[in-house]
C-alpha cells in the first residue's frame, strides 16, 4: 500500500534494523588493517624474492658462458671439443636447470646437454671481444615445456687454432616459477592464519576493553525514580569514560531535579485543585441540608461561579505555560513601544490601584521586537503582584530602560519583602512564600500561584530574562529584560 500505511512500514523496518556492535566493528577494522599490513609486506617479499631468483639465474647464465669462454682458450681445435667432454660438463656442475650446447659456424652442435633444446628463432650471439651482461639474455618460448627458456649465446675462440664456435647456454626457469607459487601459496596462507589470530585477539582485547563500557551500561540500567540521586562513581572508570561518566551524573543531576520539580508541582496542584473542588462540594452540600430561599440559592451559585472561574483560570494557566514550553512555539514579534504598553496597563489598572490605596507611575522610554499580546500579559502579572504586596499610599513605579544590548522595564513597589531564600523559586509554578496569601479574600489577594510562572515562559520565549530582588530599604523591584531592538528603528 502506498500513502501514510507505506510510510509506517518503512517505519517499522527501520526500527527493527539491528544495531552494529561496536565490538565487531573494531575487530574488523583491526582484521582489515592487519589483512592490508600482511598483504603489503608478503606482495614486498614476493617481488624481492623473484628479483633475486632471475638476478641469480641471470648470473649463473652469464658465469656458465664465461666458463665456457675459458675451456675454449685450453684446445687446439674444435675437434678436442667433442673428444673431451668431462671438462665441459664440469663447466656446469651444481647448476640443474642450465644446459649449454657449443655450435661450430654451420650451427651444427660439436657437443650438447641432455636438457638442451634448440631454439626456434636465431640468437643474436654476443661478439667475442665483449663481455655478456644481463641484457643479452633472450627469452624463447618452448612449445613442447609451455615455458619461455631463457638463452645466452657468445661467440668463442678455440686457442690454438684460432677457430670460431658458438656457445649457447640455456636456462630452464620452471624450478623458479615452482618456487614462487609454493611462497605465494605460503603467503596467502600465512596472511589469511594472521588475519584470523589477530581478529580472535582483536575481538578478545576489544571485549576486555569494553568492560568499563559495561559496567557503566549496567548501573545506568539500574537508575529509576528512586535512585536518581545516587552518581555513578567513578574510581576504577578509564580515563577515557570520564566525561561520559561525568555528563551522565550531570543528567542524573537534572532529572532528579525535574522529577523532584514535578513531583512538588504535581502534589501543590492537586492542593490548588481541591480546594475550590472542596468549596465548590461543601457549599452544594450544606445547599441541599435544607430549603433555601431565593436569594440564598442566588448566593450559593455566585460563590461556585467564582470558584468555577478560579478554575477555570487555573487551567487556562497550565495549558499556556504548556503551549510555551513547546519547542514548536512561535511568537509573532513586531517593533513595539514598550513604555507604550506600561502606560496602557497603568490606564487600565488605575481603577485596582485606587481601591488598594497605590498609585501607579510609569517613566523613561524602550522598544524591542516583541510579540506584544505576550509582553502585555507578563507585565500585567507583575503589576497584580506589585499592587497585591505594596503598603497602602506607596507608588508602584514602572521604568522603562533602554540599553545597548537590553531594553528594560523595571517594576518596583514598597511593601512585603521577599525573604533571600525564597527569591529563586518565586518563578517557579504554584510557589508561593507565604501560604496565607492563597486564601478567601479579594481580588488582589487571590491568586493561582502561576503568574510569575507565565512571566518566565513569556521572557524565555522573547530569548529574555526576568529576576527581582527584595530589601527592608529599597523594597521589592522586578526586572524583565528583552534583547536591544536594531538602531535606527523606531516603533
Amino acid at each position: 500500500m502506498g500513502g501514510p500505511m507505506g510510510g509506517l512500514k518503512g517505519g517499522i523496518a527501520q526500527s527493527h534494523r539491528p544495531a552494529r556492535s561496536l565490538r565487531a566493528r573494531l575487530t574488523y577494522l583491526v582484521a582489515g588493517c592487519m589483512f592490508s599490513v600482511l598483504a603489503l609486506m608478503l606482495t614486498y617479499q614476493y617481488f624481492a624474492l623473484a628479483d633475486k631468483l632471475r638476478v641469480r639465474a641471470h648470473q649463473d647464465l652469464l658465469g656458465t658462458v664465461n666458463a665456457l669462454r675459458s675451456e675454449l682458450s685450453g684446445i687446439s681445435t674444435k675437434n678436442q671439443i667433442g673428444e673431451e667432454p668431462r671438462r665441459w660438463y664440469d663447466a656446469t656442475h651444481g647448476h640443474q636447470n642450465l644446459d649449454f650446447a657449443v655450435l661450430d659456424g654451420n650451427g651444427k652442435a660439436l657437443i650438447a646437454s641432455r636438457g638442451y633444446r634448440a631454439p626456434d628463432v636465431q640468437l643474436k650471439p654476443v661478439d667475442s671481444a665483449k663481455v655478456s651482461h644481463e641484457r643479452d639474455v633472450q627469452k624463447v618460448v618452448n612449445a613442447d615445456l609451455g615455458v619461455a627458456l631463457q638463452y645466452v649465446a657468445a661467440d668463442g675462440i678455440v686457442g690454438g687454432s684460432g677457430e670460431r664456435v658458438t656457445i649457447v647456454v640455456q636456462l630452464d626457469p620452471r624450478d623458479q616459477v615452482s618456487v614462487l607459487s609454493g611462497f605465494a601459496l605460503t603467503a596467502v596462507a600465512a596472511q589469511i592464519m594472521g588475519t584470523l589470530l589477530v581478529g580472535a585477539m582483536a575481538y578478545w582485547l576489544v571485549t576486555v576493553g569494553l568492560r568499563p563500557l559495561r559496567k557503566l551500561t549496567l548501573a545506568a540500567e539500574q537508575v529509576s525514580s528512586e535512585r536518581l540521586g545516587a552518581p555513578l562513581t567513578d574510581d576504577d572508570t578509564p580515563a577515557e569514560l570520564h566525561d561520559l561518566s561525568h555528563a551522565f551524573n550531570r543528567m542524573l543531576a537534572r532529572l532528579n531535579e525535574s522529577f523532584t520539580r514535578l513531583s512538588q508541582f504535581s502534589s501543590d496542584l492537586a492542593h490548588d485543585l481541591r480546594t475550590p473542588l472542596s468549596n465548590l462540594m461543601g457549599e452544594a452540600q450544606v445547599a441541599l441540608t435544607r430549603e433555601r430561599t431565593p436569594a440564598e440559592y442566588k448566593a450559593i451559585l455566585a460563590s461556585s461561579i467564582e470558584e468555577c472561574e478560579r478554575l477555570s483560570h487555573m487551567i487556562s494557566s497550565m495549558l499556556f505555560l504548556a503551549r510555551a514550553e513547546s519547542a514548536y512555539t512561535e511568537i509573532k514579534r513586531s517593533l513595539t513601544a514598550l513604555d507604550g504598553i506600561a502606560t496602557s496597563l497603568a490606564d487600565d489598572f488605575a481603577p485596582m490601584a485606587e481601591d488598594v490605596g497605590v498609585t501607579i507611575r510609569v517613566s523613561g522610554r524602550a522598544h524591542a521586537d516583541v510579540d506584544r499580546g505576550l509582553v502585555r500579559r507578563a507585565l500585567s502579572n507583575v503589576m497584580v503582584n506589585a499592587m497585591r504586596h505594596a503598603h497602602a499610599g506607596s507608588i508602584v513605579d514602572i521604568r522603562c530602560v533602554a540599553t545597548p544590548e537590553t531594553s528594560e522595564i523595571h517594576v518596583h513597589n514598597r511593601g512585603d519583602v521577599i525573604p533571600p531564600e525564597h527569591l529563586p523559586r518565586i518563578f517557579d509554578r504554584l510557589y508561593r512564600v507565604d501560604a496565607s496569601r492563597h486564601s478567601e479574600g479579594d481580588a488582589m489577594s487571590a491568586g493561582t500561584g502561576l503568574g510569575l510562572a507565565i512571566v518566565k515562559s513569556i521572557m524565555e520565549l522573547h530569548g529574555g530574562t526576568v529576576s527581582a530582588r527584595s530589601g527592608e530599604a529599597e523594597g521589592t523591584t522586578f526586572v524583565l529584560r528583552f534583547p536591544a531592538a536594531e538602531r535606527g528603528r523606531e516603533p
